[in-house]
Parts: C-alpha cells; structure tokens; sequence
C-alpha cells in the first residue's frame, strides 16, 4: 500500500509538471517579463529630430504672420477710424481671413507628414531601444493607469534616441 501511495504519488507529480510545461496560459513564460514605461509627450518634445522639425515650423509661421501683419494693422486702423460698417473693411477681412486659411493649410500640408515620420522613427527606435535592454514590454500613458518612477525609462530612450538622430 505504502508502495502505491509513493507511484500514485510520483506519477502525479510528473503528470503536473508535464500539463504545467506542456505551454498553458499558466506557464506560457518561464521568466517575470521585464517592463519598462516611456512618456512619448516628453520625448517627443526632446527628441532633437522633433525640436529641429518644431524650430523649422515655427520660423515659417512666423514668415506668414509677417505676412498677414499689413492687412492686421490696416483692420486696425480702418476700425479706429470707424469704418467697421463699411464695405472696404468687409473686404480687408476677409481677404485675411482667406489668407490665414491658405497659409494654415500650407503648413498643414507641409509638416503633418513629417511630424509623422519624425513619431513612427520614434515609435522604431522605442523597439531598438527595448531589444538592446531586453524588455519585454513597454508601455506610455496613453495605456497605463500607474507606473512606478522604477520602470520611467523615458530620460535613458531620449538619450538613446538623440544619439541616433539625424541633422
């Protein structure tokens, strides 16, 4: 009796430990998975692709407000003069009006793409980044709810990111 006890006993474990390492979802890893956390928002403000690409916009916003700046100071002076109500103040307004519109759409046109671009090589180096230190997962805030300053690996992939940006 004592003799079947200890193989019921022995073939109940090697049963067990054959189910548990056969790949359930239990055991579908044999190790904990290292996580890390990258905050985007600040690394994309910090990335220098993305601060060079920032400057690049706003030296031509600022080229097409110097632009609008005649017919801005015009409206003010018809309207100091008390020529809201006439005809020629319609007019310069909404000649502004369509002229900030068509600068804006130029900008549009010209940076979404490459604002785009500048986030997807992001998005590529963040995957480098997570192979090169094995982590198995990482994660922004756009996803979590909480995460511990141990796993903010944000600083450590802007450096990263920086050493592999391109001028």
């Amino acid at each position: 009796m004592k003799k079947r006890t200890i193989i019921t006993t022995f073939l109940t474990m090697f049963l067990l430990t054959a189910i548990l390492s056969a790949g359930t979802p239990f055991s579908a890893s044999s190790r904990q998975p290292v996580m890390g956390f990258i905050d985007f928002d600040i690394a994309g403000q910090q990335f220098l692709e993305s601060k060079n690409l920032m400057e690049e916009y706003q030296a031509d916003a600022e080229y097409y407000n110097s632009l609008l700046k005649p017919l801005e100071d015009e409206i003010i002076r018809m309207r100091n003069a008390g020529e809201e109500n006439s005809k020629s103040y319609q007019l310069k307004v909404n000649e502004y009006s369509l002229q900030k519109d068509k600068f804006t759409t130029q900008l549009q046109e010209k940076y979404t793409s490459q604002f785009e671009k500048v986030n997807e090589k992001l998005l590529t180096l963040a995957e480098e980044y997570a192979k090169i230190n094995n982590i198995d997962m990482l994660i922004t805030n756009k996803v979590a709810v909480y995460i511990a300053n141990d796993f903010d690996l944000t600083q450590d992939f802007i450096n990263f990111a920086n050493s592999r940006a391109e001028f």
